[in-house]
């Protein structure tokens, strides 16, 4: 069985993983819509380490666990937390893939979330993560929306 500290880790690290994900979409896409997306992704993965950082730094039963030194860690060598295969399809891939990878990328954040939801005994931690599960169904949705929208006439795009 993982314990919180373990489950607290890979949220941070799917965070970090996701927002180099979406710098890397947003630098090879041609499309302005989704380069605006992913954008505007990397900033909130960006904020939901930093939130994640902060409450559970807060957290005595991971006050042995030093949460800022392994995001810190993840961070300085972003690049490497996206695999080789995830890298070449973003290079060599067009906008749908890479849309197609966002949205699976979004759907592991919302079973990460749910996961350690089940795990805290602590009522406002719960309900931190329940408020940021609730944040990536929605990337899940804006995301699989722009997928949606290739496949129409730019004049029938709805706003998203």
């Amino acid at each position: 069985m993982k314990t919180v500290s373990d489950l607290v880790k890979k949220a941070i690290e799917h965070e970090v993983n996701a927002s180099a994900f979406y710098d890397q979409a947003a630098e090879m896409t041609n499309d302005d819509e989704a380069r605006m997306v992913f954008l505007e992704l990397v900033d909130i993965e960006d904020g939901h380490c930093q939130d994640l950082i902060k409450i559970f730094s807060k957290n005595s039963a991971l006050s042995e666990y030093d949460i800022q030194g392994y995001y810190e860690e993840l961070s300085d060598s972003v690049k490497a937390n996206i695999s080789l295969e995830e890298l070449r399809s973003i290079k060599n891939s067009g906008l749908r893939d890479v849309l197609e990878m966002a949205v699976a990328f979004e759907q592991k954040a919302v079973q990460t979330y749910s996961g350690l939801i089940e795990h805290l005994p602590d009522q406002e931690l719960k309900m931190f993560c329940a408020k940021l599960l609730e944040e990536e169904k929605r990337h899940e949705k804006t995301l699989s929306t722009l997928l949606d929208n290739l496949d129409m006439d730019m004049e029938e795009h709805p706003a998203l």
